[in-house]
């Protein structure tokens, strides 16, 4: 028999469901925008034949410097190395930014997530040095670049579009807005569930895992958003399936 704790603990595990159903119905409608492309999330990294179909756009993380170049149509240089190769770990993800030292490919697309790649004596920046700081100008930047690839990816000729698992998350981090800002922007214009993390590389810097909207809603998930942090859903799948019959509680998806 349920006690008035219980009644208290359901009530507030339904306020989440909503809450969760509510995104995913979001998602759904934010993502119709780009429903004449096939959004993905790519599950391996990027080599120089992710690029080779060219009605598929390949979004990949880059910094601010490389996109100024982009924009110049800069050739490759010792100075600023634009023709990545792919490494032996095959995590570099600007490996399909260029075709040759010359030819930028028309269907890759960087989301800007560092500021700097190399300084000015063609050394590379491993450190907080290359990434952006947390001021308005900074931000400011930040924004417009992403708004305009935005753009430039909603006029994008082709079938599919694919993005990379995670932005932020290796040699380059961000400050905790912006990685909010990247992640809702993805939400609402792809229907992409994020999740945003502290990258462990430094300190006070934080990045974005991104996944498919899978038509399933994780309600084993406690999300980023609830207070309800030692709840355990189980007992209450049936009030779940009576509110809302389409979810699927026994398979699991990550989600939110």
């Amino acid at each position: 028999m349920l006690d008035s704790g219980d009644f208290e603990e359901e009530a507030e595990y339904l306020k989440y469901i909503d809450s969760l159903k509510e995104r995913y119905d979001n998602a759904i409608d934010f993502g119709s925008k780009n429903a004449s492309k096939k959004v993905s999330v790519s599950t391996t990294a990027y080599t120089s034949e992710s690029v080779k179909n060219p009605r598929t756009a390949v979004v990949f993380t880059e910094n601010m410097q490389a996109e100024y170049a982009r924009r110049k149509n800069t050739p490759s240089s010792s100075t600023l190395k634009l023709n990545v190769t792919e490494g032996t770990t095959g995590t570099n993800q600007a490996v399909v930014r260029m075709s040759d030292d010359t030819t930028y490919n028309p269907n890759a697309f960087g989301l800007v997530v560092k500021k700097y790649q190399q300084d000015n004596h063609g050394r590379w920046f491993y450190d907080d040095n290359g990434n952006f700081q947390d001021t308005d100008a900074d931000f400011t930047m930040f924004k417009e670049a992403n708004e305009a690839m935005f753009d430039r990816l909603s006029s994008f000729d082709g079938d599919a579009i694919v993005f990379p698992a995670s932005a932020a998350m290796g040699k380059a981090a961000l400050p905790k807005r912006f990685a909010e800002w990247l992640a809702q922007e993805l939400y609402e214009r792809y229907g992409l569930f994020t999740v945003v993390k502290l990258n462990p590389k430094y300190t006070g810097k934080f990045g974005v895992y991104i996944y498919e909207n899978t038509g399933t809603i994780n309600i084993y998930s406690k999300g980023g958003n609830t207070n309800l942090s030692n709840f355990e859903p189980r007992p209450y799948h049936t009030l779940v399936s009576k509110r809302y019959p389409d979810i699927d509680v026994n398979h699991v998806e990550h989600a939110f």
